[in-house]
C-alpha cells in the first residue's frame, strides 16, 4: 500500500496503475465482414468455443450494443444506427475474451 500523502500534492493524486493487456484467445475465432461496415456486419463463428456474449463498445468504452448468443450460427447485425468511427467488439465465452476492431464508415 502507498500512503495517500505520498501521492497526493493538494492539486491531484498520482496513483500508479498497472495495465493488463487483453489479447486474442486462440480458441475463440470470429470473423467480422465487411469491415469497414456501413449498415450491417456479419459475425461468423468458426471456433471451437461459441461465444456466449458479444458486446460492441465505442471509443469511450461505453457499450452501444450487446447480444447474448444461443447458437454458433452466423449473425448479421444492423449497425446503421452507429456513428461512423472505431468500435471494439468483445466476444466472451466463460472466462475467455477476444477483442476485435470494427470500423463503421459511410
Amino acid at each position: 500500500r502507498i500512503p495517500l500523502d505520498k501521492v497526493c500534492n493538494g492539486v491531484g493524486c498520482n496513483v500508479p496503475l498497472s495495465v493488463v493487456p487483453v489479447s486474442r484467445h486462440k480458441d475463440i475465432s470470429i470473423q467480422l465482414f465487411p469491415n469497414p461496415a456501413s449498415t450491417s456486419v456479419t459475425i461468423q463463428t468458426g471456433s471451437k468455443i461459441t461465444p456466449e456474449k458479444i458486446t460492441i463498445k465505442n471509443q469511450e468504452g461505453s457499450t452501444v450494443k450487446s447480444l447474448l448468443l444461443k447458437s454458433d450460427a452466423d449473425l448479421t447485425l444492423d449497425v446503421s444506427d452507429l456513428v461512423p468511427g472505431l468500435y471494439l467488439v468483445e466476444y466472451i465465452s466463460g472466462d475467455k475474451l477476444n477483442i476485435s476492431k470494427l470500423i463503421i464508415s459511410r
